[in-house]
């Protein structure tokens, strides 16, 4: 009796050390695969919310456009700090593209073979931070901002800015109507 006993007992906790060890391996990567999941689920709603476009974002894109436009420059208006028209659209790709920073570049500027020289006349007209604005979302990573402003210099004018999100938010084309 006492040997079918043992036998029991052994028979016993064999059975359940193969029963922890079969759970276990099957538990354990379906865990693993729903922690995989919920990883994967959170990255892709953190990229969800960076997307979302705000008004300080706008702001701060369309206020930085100009501050590149508008380089510093000395008393004979060659530009301080940036030689060359490439050097200042390697600045501009920061918020939008080469495509739309090179008209401006090309219009404001004059490469010489000292420096870089700002052409002086008035900014383009531009967005106004404190005015309305429409906000038209095409699709999650682009929007366009229209504005319609009146300023004494240009009078009544409408800007459209297109907005593309790949990683950042950029300017990806600029309108003046």
């Amino acid at each position: 009796m006492k040997k079918i006993t043992i036998f029991l007992g052994v028979l016993i906790a064999g059975i359940i050390i193969l029963l922890l060890s079969i759970t276990n391996e099957s538990i354990l990567p379906v865990a693993a695969k729903e922690q995989q999941l919920a990883t994967l689920s959170t990255e892709i709603e953190d990229e969800r919310v960076n997307k979302q476009l705000t008004h300080e974002d706008i702001v701060f894109i369309t206020n930085e456009f100009m501050n590149i436009l508008v380089q510093p420059t000395n008393v004979k208006e060659k530009v301080i700090g940036v030689n060359t028209k490439e050097e200042l659209l390697k600045e501009f790709e920061r918020i939008t593209t080469r495509e739309v920073a090179m008209p401006y570049v090309d219009f404001y500027y004059e490469e010489e073979d000292d420096g870089l020289y700002i052409v002086p006349t008035e900014t383009p007209p531009w967005f106004i931070a404190e005015n309305e604005y429409r906000m038209e979302q095409l699709n999650e990573k682009k929007v366009i901002l229209t504005q319609k402003n009146q300023v004494d210099l240009y009078g009544d004018y409408m800007i459209e800015i297109e907005l593309t999100y790949d990683g950042d938010w950029k300017i990806s084309s600029i309108t003046h109507c």
